[in-house]
């Protein structure tokens, strides 16, 4: 049986492995950013932060054989006055020209703040997209005739600070194998 816990000290050296694997915001492959992590959570759950740096650090354990197999993270604020949440709207400005007596529609960014943010779960600004395939030939041919027809890569150019991609086979216990 699966159980998510709070993360504990004791959790760091399963955490650094599975770290080694995504060096995410969340998972730093770096021991004393995760130490960092490990100690603001506990510091979080006795209600030693303040609530708009509280963050909730949580492991996946196998009960029987006790290794972690996934952490989570809730932030029980994002947004502060301290560290306001940063976004854009995206809206349209119309004018109107008297000499050509047109409108014309123009997309915008706002920039916005809010200091009093909301919680969130996870990571910011991170998305995790998984595409399960039989095997990696499987994934190569897809992906081959998705580029021949056109289709791949997406045009997505600009709409990402960052990109990572790995292939990654089941472990033994899911019933993906």
């Amino acid at each position: 049986m699966l159980l998510i816990r709070q993360a504990s000290a004791g959790d760091l050296d399963a955490m650094a492995d599975l770290a080694g694997y995504l060096d995410s915001i969340n998972l730093p492959a770096d021991r004393d950013e995760l130490r960092a992590i490990i100690d603001g959570s506990e510091e979080s759950f006795s209600g030693r932060r303040e609530v708009a740096e509280r963050r909730f650090v949580f492991v996946l354990v196998d009960t029987v054989s006790g290794q972690i197999h996934g952490t989570s993270m809730i932030f029980a604020r994002h947004g502060s006055m301290r560290a306001p949440h940063v976004f854009f709207d995206v809206l349209q400005d119309e004018r109107y020209s008297e000499t050509l007596d047109r409108h014309f529609n123009h997309p915008v960014l706002r920039i916005g703040y809010n200091y009093t943010g909301k919680t969130e779960i996870g990571g910011l600004n991170q998305w995790i997209h998984v595409w399960a395939y039989k095997d990696a030939a499987e994934r190569f041919r897809i992906r081959d005739e998705a580029r021949a027809a056109g289709a791949w890569p997406p045009n997505t150019r600009g709409q990402f600070v960052k990109q990572e991609n790995m292939l990654v086979v089941p472990a033994e216990f899911s019933p993906l194998r």
